[in-house]
């Protein structure tokens, strides 16, 4: 479209106070989405400078940051802490490598899309496969609360997913499922999403057309060791924090859905407002 096409598009107009009106309605919703924003990006930077304090200084039997520390593989940990290693501590199983066609109707098949998009598992937009294809990709994977799922190919490779729930998904390609085993769950999948997990993936990712993280670098991918006690008390303050930053970004995503409803309903002229008095 040219700049002359949009010259010559035609619109239909209110009267200007009720143009005025509909701008005072819609500015004050964008006011409200902006504040709401604010208070995500707010909360993010607490879970950032949460997560780097806890995950290398810990929690301390007197609920303070441990004060004795140690060098390790994964950098300066508390002197009670081990390091271990993902393929020694979870079951790692990767995808099929096949590319399925899908359906209109059937069960749904969770591929790197879901797994970016969402902390916490959501199907509810998954592609669908028909019975065969989904009993030929549940055959190496059977996907269990507590499960972490992480892509492996692509712009989002060592992106994770948790698995909240028991649901009746299989696993697509590009994609591998991590089951802990001797460590806590949350603690594992918050720790896959700290710097320091980011960049051992960032150099051990194999180059080409596309990255791509095979399943032995995810198995060798080194995480400092709390007691299990420990492990659950970092998790549970973190995700009181992600707690938090999920209900927000679950607000701030209504507040979006109100202002175009309302766009869709003022700009169109089926809902006509009354112009302030002057």
């Amino acid at each position: 479209m040219t700049v002359n096409d949009y010259f010559s598009i035609t619109l239909s107009l209110p009267p200007l106070p009720e143009q005025k009106k509909i701008a005072t309605i819609l500015t004050s919703v964008d006011t409200v989405i902006e504040k709401t924003q604010a208070q995500i990006d707010k909360l993010n930077d607490l879970k950032t400078g949460m997560m780097q304090e806890l995950l290398t200084k810990g929690i301390g039997p007197d609920g303070k940051p441990h004060t004795e520390f140690k060098d390790s593989p994964v950098g300066r940990i508390p002197v009670g802490w081990e390091v271990g290693k993902i393929g020694a501590l979870s079951k790692v199983i990767d995808s099929m490598h096949q590319t399925p066609n899908f359906t209109l109707t059937g069960s749904p098949m969770v591929r790197v899309t879901e797994i970016r998009k969402h902390e916490i598992l959501d199907i509810t937009e998954a592609a669908l496969v028909d019975s065969n294809t989904f009993k030929e990709f549940s055959r190496n994977y059977t996907p269990s609360s507590n499960d972490i799922l992480i892509a492996r190919v692509g712009a989002y490779f060592g992106t994770t997913t948790l698995v909240s729930k028991n649901t009746h998904f299989c696993l697509g390609q590009n994609t591998a499922a991590i089951i802990p085993k001797d460590v806590e769950p949350l603690f594992l999948y918050i720790y896959l999403k700290s710097e320091r997990c980011i960049d051992q993936m960032e150099n051990s990712v194999a180059g080409g057309a596309q990255p791509s993280l095979s399943l032995k670098s995810i198995k060798d991918i080194k995480i400092p060791l709390p007691s299990r006690e420990e492990q659950s008390k970092i998790s549970a303050a973190i995700e009181s924090i992600n707690h938090k930053l999920r209900a927000t970004i679950k607000k701030n995503s209504s507040q979006k859905k109100v202002k175009k409803a309302l766009m869709q309903d003022l700009l169109t002229g089926k809902v006509r407002v009354t112009p302030d008095p002057e």
